[in-house]
């Protein structure tokens, strides 16, 4: 790792960025006005890809204030001979951990990192295994809380993703339903949404105790048997 002014023109600009912001006109003007009066206070982080090559990791926002303001150069901190996963793993953690997300971007983001490395031909399989620990530290939250965004952003139906982001039900209450089968999870939706505001809670709660029944019957089934293949047993 190594800090040095770069070219702006040799900055590659990453299509895999997940955190890229559709940014306005106006907001990167402010932003370079800033920088014109204080400097800039943090570097941008780039991946060394061929020389005088660098791929943009952090720091997307900063370039195309310094772009607007006329610069040839910028102050970069540069990572040599990282490999694709590594570069995607840095993408994910270098932004995340300077910005603050909504459970529903945290969800998006989870699904769209997960998507990203499909694409990429790992060997190391234990690393695509610790993509909990990845969720935890780059969110900051405890394994227990990234395995919850994890479960939901995957097997929570798309009515309940909706309750969970307009905040009728929280994390906790997203994950339990997020074990059940997708036919259950739709009686669930259908139990809160027919709820009335001013009897939401009750919606909830018994949506909740029809998920603790429901997870007691199917404890008690075939464990080999996958989620929906039990639900229709019963």
């Amino acid at each position: 790792e190594r800090t040095e002014m770069i070219p702006v023109s040799s900055i590659i600009f990453n299509d895999n960025n997940v955190f890229s912001a559709n940014d306005t006109e106006e907001e990167i003007r402010s932003l370079a006005e800033n920088i014109r009066e204080n400097g800039l206070i943090h570097n941008i982080l780039v991946a060394e890809i061929a020389p005088d090559k660098y791929l943009l990791i952090s720091g997307e926002r900063r370039t195309k204030a310094v772009k607007y303001l006329g610069r040839d150069t910028i102050k970069a901190t540069i990572k040599s001979g990282l490999s694709e996963f590594e570069i995607m793993k840095l993408l994910f953690f270098a932004n995340s951990e300077t910005r603050e997300y909504t459970t529903e971007e945290k969800i998006n983001i989870i699904n769209d990192f997960k998507e990203k490395l499909k694409s990429i031909n790992i060997a190391d399989k234990g690393s695509v295994s610790a993509f909990n620990a990845y969720v935890s530290g780059a969110f900051n939250i405890h394994p227990r809380q990234a395995s919850k965004l994890i479960s939901i952003s995957s097997e929570l139906s798309e009515a309940l993703k909706e309750l969970l982001f307009s905040d009728t039900i929280d994390i906790n209450t997203a994950a339990a339903f997020a074990q059940l089968p997708e036919s259950y999870q739709g009686y669930a939706a259908d139990l809160i949404a027919k709820g009335s505001k001013k009897d939401a809670k009750d919606s909830v709660q018994k949506a909740l105790d029809f998920t603790k029944l429901s997870k007691n019957v199917i404890s008690k089934s075939n464990n080999s048997l996958s989620k929906n293949k039990t639900s229709y047993a019963y």
